[in-house]
């Protein structure tokens, strides 16, 4: 049960009869969690993995019309608690029977039963909260019958509106069902969630899943009425703002409609509270662990891992300069003579083939070196760009196990050869090259990784 009824709201939406989603522009969020105390991780080493779960299923939720978030970690402590909006903070916080969240803009804080972590749609409808919904049956709450009627050869109790206290005060005001804007009663657009294509409803309708679609239907019966008498001819009881009867059926609660969409978008672009929480489209291409491979032994361990909750591309890439890409380009830099550049086939011949997109224990994405970066869900932002490839790794600058040095005895490629195998100190002794009598070589480099990079080179003759 969420606990955020009398969220008033700070502003209609700015088109309250606008349902066309119309996104030009993503919108970044900082988020992080807090939990009451370290304990509570420490006794459940799961439980990191499950926040993360959540945080994803939200992530490709939002990403749908624009809003995106940053994750910023987990916290502990009453220091923490309070992060003064910030960022906008999660709070694991509560156990009470029946309880599933609670939403306030003030602070941007979300606070949510210890077991709802098992929820997804428990934390995407309180963050639809955040930005502005309200509840589908605002105004309108409920009871029980008596009366059962049939689902799928079952016998269900049958839950109606209740209308016997009609609010007249805008925060409560009861939604008539009529959707005709001709009608005298019409007032989708200032009652109930005040948005005009989630149908009137009330708090914990009664469904039915249909066991061919698995698609949730309202439980229609003519004597369930508004309080003109209108019967409640279909009620969207799957909506992300709407109630259900018990834990298990939260499942059920996964669409936004366009409408919702709409204000939420709006109150991401036009809301003064989320000034401080708001992040530059960068930070997403930021790594969120690990550190990107210096030098020396190619690196086994701390991979640079990415966040999860967006798909990550990983494109092979080549800097024109070795300097250049020791460390990720800057994000506004993009392909060209003076960056990077990348292979559009996606051949990674040479660049470890073997690691792309990659899961760490079902938790972040990892880049290895010799990729640049992409994010599918902000493939929209970038249409009509050369590339929406961003801050290419290409860092060479790594030692080898061993290798061999290839004389080609013909000055030609052929199988004519002589072959000098080198110890890993062999192979990257810098006079290694100048010591070489005129010719022409493959310098070829083994990895422990498996890897093997081979550089032709002609000694001589207007070589080197």
């Amino acid at each position: 049960m969420c606990k955020t009824d009398a969220l008033a709201l700070h502003k209609k939406s700015y088109n309250t009869d606008n349902t066309t989603l119309n996104v030009t522009q993503p919108y970044v969020f900082g988020v992080r969690f807090w939990v009451r105390s370290d304990i509570i991780l420490g006794n459940n080493p799961s439980l990191i993995k499950s926040f993360m779960k959540q945080y994803e299923a939200m992530c490709q939720e939002f990403a749908g019309f624009g809003i995106y978030f940053k994750f910023e970690g987990v916290v502990t402590g009453l220091a923490n608690l309070n992060p003064g909006g910030s960022v906008i903070q999660v709070n694991y916080d509560h156990t009470e029977p029946g309880y599933g969240g609670f939403a306030g803009t003030a602070g941007l804080q979300i606070t949510l039963d210890q077991d709802a972590v098992n929820h997804p749609s428990i934390l995407i409808h309180e963050m639809g909260h955040m930005f502005n919904l309200r509840h589908t049956f605002q105004g309108t709450p409920n009871n029980f019958s008596g009366v059962q009627t049939q689902c799928n050869g079952q016998m269900v109790n049958l839950v109606e509106a209740d209308t016997s206290g009609i609010g007249t005060n805008v925060s409560n005001l009861h939604e008539y069902v009529t959707r005709d804007v001709t009608d005298p009663a019409y007032n989708a657009d200032v009652a109930g969630d005040q948005i005009v294509d989630t149908y009137a409803a009330f708090a914990q309708p009664q469904y039915c899943q249909d066991p061919v679609t698995g698609d949730y239907t309202f439980i229609f019966e003519s004597t369930n009425v508004d309080a003109l008498g209108v019967p409640y001819v279909n009620v969207q009881v799957d909506n992300y703002m709407q109630y259900v009867l018990t834990e298990p059926e939260i499942q059920i609660l996964s669409k936004f409609t366009d409408g919702q969409k709409v204000r939420m978008y709006e109150e991401a672009e036009h809301g003064t509270i989320w000034q401080q929480s708001r992040r530059d489209i960068e930070t997403l291409y930021e790594i969120v662990e690990g550190s990107f491979y210096m030098g020396g032994p190619v690196q086994t361990s701390n991979f640079p891992r990415y966040q999860r909750g967006y798909t990550y591309r990983f494109t092979p890439c080549e800097c024109q300069s070795p300097t250049d890409c020791d460390q990720p380009v800057e994000y506004s830099m993009t392909s060209g003579p003076s960056t990077f550049t990348i292979d559009e086939t996606g051949q990674t011949t040479g660049r470890y083939p073997y690691m792309s997109v990659i899961d760490i224990n079902g938790y972040e994405r990892i880049q290895d070196n010799g990729y640049s970066v992409s994010i599918e869900e902000l493939d929209w932002y970038y249409t009509g760009v050369d590339t929406e490839e961003r801050r290419c790794y290409d860092n060479d600058n790594r030692s080898a196990v061993g290798g061999r040095v290839i004389r080609f005895i013909d000055g030609r490629p052929s199988t004519n050869v002589q072959i000098t195998p080198k110890s890993g100190d062999e192979i990257e002794d810098p006079a290694l090259i100048p010591s070489l009598q005129n010719g022409l070589y493959a310098i070829e480099k083994n990895f422990n990784t498996g890897e093997t990079e081979q550089k032709v080179i002609q000694k001589g003759n207007g070589g080197n």
